[in-house]
């Protein structure tokens, strides 16, 4: 049996990019929901503000969504069709 050539970049497999950020837990979930069901795998993480940037932002957590490098491209198609009303509330990373 012949083994499967293997259709990512071996150099950048392991290797997540921030897709976008958002303070809003409820933004941050059903952006994910989203990206998932158009078969865009992500990973969220919250990222607890010090004291400094607390008063300076106005809110105590910002919530990361990374994805693969190899899918950034498909991940940043996909958030086109997202509703505007949570699009806007993203803040997106320009890779």
């Amino acid at each position: 049996m012949k083994k499967k050539k293997l259709t990512y970049d071996r150099k950048n497999m392991a290797n997540d990019v921030v897709l976008c950020t958002t303070p809003n837990r409820h933004i941050s979930r059903c952006t994910t929901d989203f990206l998932m069901a158009h078969a865009v795998f992500v990973s969220r993480d919250e990222k607890k503000n010090s004291l400094l940037e607390r008063l300076r932002s106005g809110y105590d957590s910002l919530f990361v969504i990374s994805v693969n490098r190899n899918e950034y491209g498909q991940a940043r198609r996909v958030l086109d069709g997202l509703e505007p009303r949570y699009r806007k509330r993203l803040t997106m990373n320009i890779m």
